[in-house]
C-alpha cells in the first residue's frame, strides 16, 4: 500500500498505469487515498472496514473537490463509522438504486469530463464548481432541483456580475446532462439574467491614506494582502491565491514575482516588478508563512485561503472608516488610473495589469514585455503611495518605519 503526505504536486504527479488501477494513500488522515484509473481520471476515495470487509467509498474527483475539503470529509466520515457503526457508503449506494435520479455531483462530475476539456478557460467553472454549486447542491438529486431552486441560489450570491456567471454554468451543466441522459429538463430555462453594471469606483488620496491606515492597525494577513495589492495593481486572485515564494524573486535586489501562465487569466507569463515598499511586506510574512509554499496560506498550509475571502475583509474595513463601498478590483482599478495621472503610459499600464493585447500586431508580432517600463512605472507608484500616506498623519507608520 503506497502512502504519502498528499499535496497537490504529489497528486499532479501522479500518472496513470497501463492496465489497472493506482492508489496512493494520504499520511496525514487514516483512509484517504487517491485512485487513479487507467485512463488517468483521479478520485478521492475513503477506505474503510465495516463488518470485517473492506470498502472504498468515492468523494468526487480531484476536480470536483479540493483536498482539504476531501480530508475534513474523510474525518467526518470515519467519526460517524466509529460512533454509530452504520455503514458510510450505504447512503450512496440507496441513492444510486434511484434509477434515472443521479445527484449534482455526479452531473458535475460528468460536466467536468465531458465538456470542460473542450473549454479555452476550465478555472473560473471548476472553481464556482467547488465553492458554489457542490457546497449548495452536492447531494441533491438532478430531478429534485427546479427554477425556484436556480433563482434562490442565485440570490445568495453576492454582486449581478458573479451571479450571472454561475447562472450560465448551471445552464451548461444541464444541458450537457441532457444531453448525455442525466436530466429530462433545464431549470435554469426561464430564470433571469441580472443586470450589470460597469464599476468605475476609483479611491481618492484621501480614501487611499484612511484605508491603508486602518489596514495597518489590522496588521493581519488578509490587511498586507490588501496592501499588496494596493502595490503591485494586480488582481485579487492573483495575490491571494497565487503567490508562491518559489516564484518571487527577493535576493539579489532582484525584486520580481513571476505569475506562471497557468495561472494568469490571458494564460501569458506575467512578470511583476515589486518596489521597496511590496519587499518589505513581503519580508514580513516570511515567518508566519514558514512551511507553506504560499504566502498566504489557508488553514491548511497546503492550501491558499479561500476563495473571495478578502471579499468579507473590505466589506468590513467600510464600516470602520466610514468610507464609501468599494472592493478589491476597485484598489486594482485605483492603481491603475493612479499611473495613468502619473503620466504612465497606457501601454505600460496594460503590461503592469496584464491586459490581454487586442490588436494583431501586440498579439502576434510584438514580444516586448516592458519589464524595464514596468519596474519605473510601479517603484514610482511606491514612492507615491508612501507620501499619500505619509500626507499629514505623523502617527502613521510605513511597514514599522516612523513617518517625518
Amino acid at each position: 500500500m503506497a502512502k504519502a503526505l498528499l499535496t497537490h504536486k504529489t497528486i499532479e504527479a501522479l500518472k496513470p498505469l497501463p492496465g489497472h488501477r493506482s492508489e496512493l494513500f494520504d499520511s496525514k488522515v487514516t483512509g484517504l487515498s487517491v485512485r487513479v484509473t487507467e485512463n488517468g481520471t483521479k478520485s478521492y476515495c475513503f477506505n474503510y472496514t465495516y463488518r470485517r470487509k473492506r470498502r472504498r467509498l468515492s468523494l468526487g474527483r480531484v476536480e470536483s473537490i479540493t483536498l482539504a475539503a476531501a480530508r475534513e470529509k474523510t474525518r467526518k466520515l470515519r467519526r460517524d463509522l466509529e460512533s454509530a457503526g452504520v455503514d458510510p457508503g450505504a447512503e450512496k449506494s440507496a441513492q444510486r438504486s434511484l434509477l434515472g435520479a443521479p445527484t449534482i455531483q455526479r452531473l458535475a462530475d460528468e460536466y467536468i469530463e465531458r465538456h470542460l476539456p473542450s473549454k479555452k478557460r476550465q478555472r473560473d467553472d471548476l472553481r464556482n464548481i467547488r465553492s458554489v454549486v457542490l457546497p449548495a447542491w452536492g447531494s441533491y438529486l438532478t430531478r429534485d432541483v427546479g427554477r425556484s431552486d436556480v433563482t434562490a441560489l442565485l440570490d445568495s450570491i453576492h454582486g449581478n456580475t458573479q451571479a450571472n456567471r454561475i447562472r450560465a454554468l448551471l445552464s451548461k451543466m444541464f444541458n450537457v446532462g441532457i444531453k448525455y441522459g442525466l436530466v429530462e429538463h433545464n431549470p435554469v430555462f426561464g430564470t433571469d439574467r441580472r443586470k450589470e453594471t460597469p464599476r468605475d469606483r476609483v479611491l481618492t488620496e484621501d480614501e487611499i491614506r484612511q484605508a491603508w491606515v486602518q489596514l495597518e492597525l489590522r496588521a493581519d494577513s488578509w490587511s498586507l494582502g490588501l496592501q499588496l495589492l494596493l502595490l503591485t495593481g494586480q488582481r485579487p486572485g492573483e495575490v491571494f491565491r497565487k503567490m508562491r515564494w518559489h516564484d518571487i524573486q527577493l535576493e539579489d535586489r532582484a525584486w520580481v514575482w513571476t505569475i506562471p501562465r497557468e495561472d494568469t487569466k490571458n494564460q501569458e507569463l506575467h512578470r511583476v516588478p515589486l518596489s521597496r515598499q511590496a519587499v518589505r511586506l513581503l519580508e514580513q510574512r516570511r515567518k508566519p508563512t514558514a512551511g507553506s509554499p504560499w504566502v498566504f496560506p489557508g488553514k491548511d498550509p497546503d492550501n491558499p485561503v479561500v476563495e473571495n475571502g478578502w471579499s468579507k475583509h473590505v466589506r468590513s474595513l467600510w464600516a470602520e472608516t466610514n468610507l464609501e463601498p468599494f472592493s478589491a478590483h476597485d484598489l486594482r482599478r485605483t492603481v491603475l488610473t493612479r499611473l495613468a495621472s502619473m503620466g504612465v503610459t497606457h501601454v505600460v499600464i496594460a503590461a503592469v495589469a496584464n491586459h490581454k493585447q487586442l490588436d494583431i500586431t501586440g498579439r502576434v508580432y510584438v514580444r516586448y514585455t516592458y519589464d524595464k517600463e514596468k519596474r519605473r512605472a510601479l517603484q514610482a507608484w511606491g514612492r507615491r503611495l508612501e507620501t499619500i500616506v505619509r500626507h499629514g498623519v505623523r502617527s502613521t507608520r510605513w511597514h514599522g518605519v516612523a513617518a517625518k
